[in-house]
């Protein structure tokens, strides 16, 4: 049968045996697969881990403000103890030289110079940045699950032109095929078009492989077993007025804003160094000798005291400590500011995109219907026998050409206006 090849059965081979899943809707949004790929991403879990370790250590830190409490044992054999010379009417006992000691020790702390306050905000500064860092790997996986979904949607209008083209060649090869038995067209002629439907097939089979690899891409990403035949919705987006000047919303920022946010913290703490501590201790033992020395034998002694510990030398460093914080935040503000300069530059780029391709979808009716007509009026005359299948085949595919470049400059400007949306990051 002409037309009909094993490219064309290779075709629908692919299509029967194309996994079909009843997890996944039979039309797939953008929106959709950007949020099935983040649910079968590890990020989800990863945040909440974080989040746990976070409230952890943060116990930790507040465990400190309770009362401390701390067992001891020991054991010594000195070589020379404390002795009285003797005397007469006076007897003391010798200490052992073996001695032991157990004992309690209780500490409670009253003003810390606010140390603990300082470093669970660090320890919160330095959870945010985790978390930021998280949505970073997110926000990247979204703009790869962005660039398949719109590869996929180019490659299917692709194949559907070339379908309309195949389906154009075909009729008119059906009509050379009617002349030919009627002895007005030749042979050379029908098998010139049988040889470009069987290009063109060849065309639909590569596009709908690299279609299915893509999606299958797109499956390995979302976790779900994604139907070949599954229909791409393409995202409905009015013309919009791209405000370039609108404020990014990126995990980006957010993870700068973090880390200025733990410079400030550790400003604190280093302040708090510098400050007093005030504490309450207190000592219950029993042992051998205990504090009073001149009874050699096990007995129970303690001990109460108020701490004040005041740093004198610690300004000075705390000085330098700050002053390197604070270079090192003005690098954190300059990196934000280029990052911010660099998204700012893209924006304007895809805005100029936007507008170009607007201004060419006008155009494109217009060269469309030129192409059509001209492609009609040389199928005409091919069957007259007046021009040469070559000369019907170059129209025809100009004209399919056309479509193409309309459906090209339709999905580029709305990759332009959907990329311009994730980099501001409202998505």
């Amino acid at each position: 049968m002409s037309a009909v090849s094993l490219v064309s059965v290779l075709v629908g081979y692919v299509f029967l045996n194309s996994s079909f899943s009843e997890e996944m809707p039979a039309e797939l949004t953008l929106e959709f697969c950007q949020q099935t790929a983040e649910q079968n991403s590890k990020i989800p879990s990863q945040k909440q881990s974080l989040h746990e370790a976070n409230q952890a250590l943060l116990s930790s830190v507040n465990s400190r403000y309770f009362p401390q409490l701390e067992f001891n044992a020991q054991a010594s054999w000195l070589s020379e103890v404390t002795s009285l010379p003797s005397l007469p009417g006076l007897h003391v006992t010798p200490l052992s030289k073996d001695q032991y000691k157990f004992s309690v020790e209780f500490q409670q702390l009253i003003y810390d110079g606010n140390r603990l306050s300082s470093q669970k905000q660090i320890q919160n500064a330095a959870h945010e940045i985790e978390l930021r860092q998280a949505d970073i790997v997110l926000f990247q996986l979204k703009t790869q699950v962005l660039q398949i979904f719109l590869e996929i949607l180019f490659l299917e209008e692709q194949k559907n032109i070339l379908k309309t083209l195949k389906a154009d060649l075909a009729l008119q090869q059906k009509t050379l095929q009617a002349g030919l038995e009627g002895g007005i067209s030749l042979k050379n002629h029908v098998d010139m078009l049988d040889a470009e439907i069987l290009k063109t097939e060849q065309n639909i089979f590569e596009i709908q492989a690299n279609k299915i690899a893509s999606i299958k891409v797109l499956s390995e990403i979302t976790g779900k077993t994604i139907p070949h035949e599954s229909a791409f919705v393409i995202p409905e987006r009015n013309p919009p007025l791209l405000d370039t000047k609108t404020k990014l919303n990126r995990p980006e920022i957010q993870l700068y804003q973090a880390q200025l946010a733990q410079g400030e913290a550790q400003k604190k703490q280093t302040l708090s160094k510098a400050l007093p501590q005030l504490s309450l201790h207190a000592n219950l033992a029993y042992g051998r000798p205990g504090f009073n020395l001149l009874e050699n034998e096990f007995s129970f002694f303690g001990m109460v005291a108020v701490r004040l510990q005041v740093p004198l030398t610690e300004w000075w460093a705390m000085s330098q400590q700050k002053d390197a914080l604070s270079k090192r935040q003005k690098a954190i503000q300059a990196q934000q500011a280029e990052f911010e300069s660099v998204q700012q530059r893209e924006l304007i780029r895809l805005k100029e995109a936007q507008e170009k391709y607007e201004a060419l979808v006008l155009t494109d009716d217009a060269i469309i219907q030129k192409r059509k007509s001209i492609a009609q009026r040389t199928a005409q005359a091919l069957s007259n026998g007046i021009v040469t299948p070559n000369d019907y085949i170059s129209d025809l595919n100009a004209e399919k050409q056309a479509m193409l470049n309309q459906q090209r400059h339709k999905l580029l400007r709305l990759q332009a206006i959907l990329t311009f949306e994730h980099i501001l990051g409202g998505d």
